[in-house]
């Protein structure tokens, strides 16, 4: 090599010294020739680097010695972390503007900046950075999206990372509760079963897959309860897919069908009760699950454990309108005595009219995928709960009732004393 070094010095002799151009690199333990550079100067007077010990530790040397500005990137990254860490984002965002004004391209920089700019609540400027960032960032770049309530293009940019073979369990499961959001269930299921497979121990990917398999139209039972089955294996027994099995007992069976009742109603009904109850046992003071829990017994015709689900959500909630009125519909339907049903239903009626709308009815919404803290958090949406409405009479309906009942009844009673 002594004719290229020779070349190699030739060059450097026309150039500025205060330029790195010319830089020997030792790639494993040698003597550097002492060959004349110029008026008392060999080549071991120049500044060398050495890949034998730390060869990574070495090529940072390299790119830092041929591009200054480089090394300057690196310490801003650095400090701009630092601040992050803290909580000081305005302090972090100012040192990564900086690190762009060097290399304004960077899409690293781009990303983390995007980041700082989401914990800042600026999601115009952190769509624009992640959107510069380009590939490097499309799973982040689509949950701004999501959080800035643009879900077609969330959708769109979690697609790509599909297609191209790089999704993740978290990427597919933000797939998963968009499309799920824009009412798409069957997708969103296909969705969350990749996020299973790529996640097989989350128990809250096995929660959602449960949640909206209920909710797809001629929904797949078998697998709902394959699914709870695996769940139980690996996580015993859990509130949500206890519940989830009882909805599934329900709707994959023709229990709720009022003119088609199962030749084994009575055993149906029975095991959609245990799970319920053992769901409530293990998250007692959850009101919204209480509130489904009575009005699929009340569903089924478990007047029994509509009204004790009842009661109990009313000892919890006391202003509640939805308690209420399903203890109103289980008087009305559920009693032997017509006359005292129909005048304990009107007084739950009459009590639910003086409090305001509790929205019971609204789900609990998807849970964050484990692991899952990035800020600010999407809106949370609520659909109407499963199943969607409970059966029953009106109170104009049943004070019209009462009434007649009381008339024919006053009738009959002088006709006797007569």
């Amino acid at each position: 090599m002594r004719e290229e070094v020779l070349a190699a010095i030739s060059e450097l002799r026309r150039r500025p010294r205060d330029q790195s151009w010319f830089l020997p690199v030792i790639l494993d333990q040698c003597d550097l020739p002492d060959i004349q550079i110029g008026p008392a100067e060999t080549l071991l007077d120049l500044h060398y680097i050495s890949l034998e010990h730390d060869f990574k530790m070495g090529v940072q040397r390299i790119a830092t010695a041929l591009r200054p500005e480089h090394q300057l990137v690196v310490d801003l990254m650095e400090e701009a972390g630092q601040d992050f860490a803290r909580g000081d984002y305005p302090g972090a965002r100012a040192k990564l503007t900086s690190a762009l004004s060097i290399n304004p391209r960077d899409p690293e920089v781009l990303g983390k900046r995007g980041q700082v700019n989401a914990y800042l609540g600026d999601l115009e400027d952190s769509l624009r950075d992640y959107e510069e960032a380009g590939s490097h960032s499309w799973a982040e770049l689509a949950y701004i999206y999501w959080c800035a309530g643009d879900r077609d293009s969330a959708i769109a940019a979690l697609k790509r990372l599909s297609k191209y073979g790089r999704s993740s369990a978290q990427s597919e499961y933000d797939l998963g509760c968009i499309l799920f959001e824009s009412h798409r269930a069957k997708e969103s299921c296909a969705a969350f079963e990749r996020a299973l497979e790529l996640a097989p121990d989350s128990i809250v990917v096995h929660k959602a897959l449960a949640s909206i398999l209920l909710r797809v139209s001629g929904g797949d039972f078998t697998r709902l309860f394959e699914l709870t089955e695996d769940a139980h294996r690996r996580f015993g027994p859990d509130p949500d897919l206890l519940e989830a099995r009882a909805h599934g007992i329900a709707y994959g069976s023709t229990i709720l069908d009022s003119y088609r009742m199962p030749d084994d109603h009575e055993n149906i009904r029975k095991n959609i009760s245990n799970a319920l109850r053992e769901a409530v046992v293990l998250d007692p003071d959850n009101v919204r699950r209480l509130y489904r829990a009575a009005m699929l017994s009340f569903r089924v015709r478990d007047y029994e454990a509509a009204r004790g689900f009842g009661a109990k959500g009313l000892l919890l909630m006391p202003d509640s309108t939805s308690f209420r009125i399903i203890l109103a519909q289980v008087a009305e339907y559920g009693s032997s005595d017509k006359l005292e049903g129909i005048e304990n239903s009107i007084r739950y009626y009459d009590e639910a009219a003086a409090f305001p709308l509790d929205h019971l009815d609204r789900d609990d919404g998807l849970m964050p995928l484990e692991g899952d803290t990035r800020v600010p958090r999407p809106a949370t949406v609520r659909f109407t709960t499963i199943p969607l409405t409970i059966a029953g009479t009106s109170i104009t309906h049943a004070q019209e009732s009462l009434k007649r009942y009381s008339a024919l009844r006053a009738e009959a009673l002088e006709e006797l004393g007569d």
